[in-house]
């Protein structure tokens, strides 16, 4: 289980979002990690990922390492109130969605999903205002390992 693996499985679960109410609408891009600098106004909804390594523990034949992802959505409207409805169907569904997917296809241990504060947003970027979510899921890896 490594960090790489983790993500990949995660791109896959919000690249496959989709909601029907306010409007009918599927994830237009899950990046792996930032928005490229030269998209000042990206297709929404997207997702954006930082990753931080919380610490790794070291057993009698086992590492753990903890992960925590910063997952950002990012969602562009006319109407802000319905970009901020729409923000918050993409989080129902990015619940039930890791629900479904526990070990992010066996990729983790465990995972646990919790907000930022405030997990729902106002961002500014390229001189743009995008209603936003971000979220953050903390992943516990498991390995056999051999030490010296």
């Amino acid at each position: 289980m490594d960090i790489r693996s983790a993500l990949t499985q995660l791109i896959a679960v919000q690249d496959g979002l989709s909601i029907t109410d306010p409007i009918v609408a599927s994830i237009e891009k899950a990046w792996t990690y930032m928005i490229p600098q030269n998209s000042i106004a990206p297709d929404t909804p997207c997702w954006m990922n930082t990753w931080r390594m919380d610490r790794e523990e070291r057993g009698s034949s086992v590492r753990r390492q903890f992960y925590t992802i910063n997952m950002q959505l990012l969602v562009r409207d006319a109407d802000q109130e319905r970009a901020a409805d729409i923000a918050t169907a993409f989080h129902v569904a990015l619940v039930t969605a890791l629900d479904g997917n526990l070990t992010l296809s066996g990729s983790v241990k465990t995972q646990t999903l919790r907000g930022g504060d405030p997990t729902l947003f106002v961002v500014d970027r390229g001189g743009l205002a995008f209603i936003g979510l971000d979220e953050f899921l903390d992943l516990e890896l498991w390995d056999a390992a051999t030490f010296a």
